[in-house]
């Protein structure tokens, strides 16, 4: 595994109300929340969520750290390694047991401390917006919002996922355009929010690191 220096029927229930809203994987927000639309976007606004997209595209390799602060406030954090398009690993430290996985054909989500291996198809989870060969959010990302400071630009997208409809705000900073975090809603309107550092860009990655036993299923 990558090492750095002092420097994410019950079975989608399950794991949406637990694992996989971890990384905001499948959350959802009340239908009456996300039909409540802000004004057109503007020429600048779709801009600045162009600009964001052609930044995705761009990278082939990144690493790093990340922290992960829930609804409650508790806080955990780990490691990640994203390699476009497609693969992605997330690994939580210590005592959390969970790991993230996306070969590039389907996302896994690990929880060692229960013995789960579950997988979904990747257009199931929001984690798409980063992985896909050609991200387009203007085309496919249903954007609700853009909001820009002089540090930073915000985009929120409604995503549908399979327990319903679900919000997605990634945050970059404006100079150099890099992804900060993403935060996300749950049914009842509570946020999670992943922030990345540290965060390295084209180092070398390990096929290995982003291996999913298709057959495994946690059963």
């Amino acid at each position: 595994m990558p090492a750095f220096s002092s420097r994410l029927t019950s079975g989608l229930a399950v794991l949406a109300t637990s694992a996989a809203l971890t990384l905001g994987l499948f959350a959802a927000v009340p239908a009456s929340a996300v039909n409540t639309f802000p004004g057109a976007l503007t020429e600048e606004d779709i801009g600045e969520v162009e600009r964001l997209s052609g930044h995705i595209n761009s990278l082939e390799t990144m690493q790093g750290r990340f922290i992960q602060v829930g609804p409650t406030g508790e806080r955990t954090e780990g490691y990640f390694v994203l390699h476009r398009p497609g693969r992605l690993l997330f690994r939580y430290l210590p005592p959390s047991r969970l790991e993230i996985v996306s070969d590039g054909t389907g996302l896994v989500v690990r929880d060692a401390s229960v013995g789960t291996h579950d997988l979904y198809p990747i257009s199931q989870t929001p984690l798409r917006f980063l992985l896909e060969e050609r991200v387009d959010l203007v085309g496919d990302g249903n954007v609700l919002d853009v909001s820009t400071s002089e540090d930073t630009v915000t985009v929120m997208m409604q995503d549908e996922t399979p327990i319903g409809r679900g919000r997605i705000a990634i945050t970059a900073t404006q100079e150099p355009l890099e992804i900060q975090q993403w935060t996300v809603t749950d049914p009842q309107g509570f946020e999670t929010t992943v922030a990345l550092f540290e965060v390295e860009y084209g180092r070398p990655t390990d096929p290995n690191w982003f291996y999913i036993d298709h057959l495994n299923r946690g059963e």
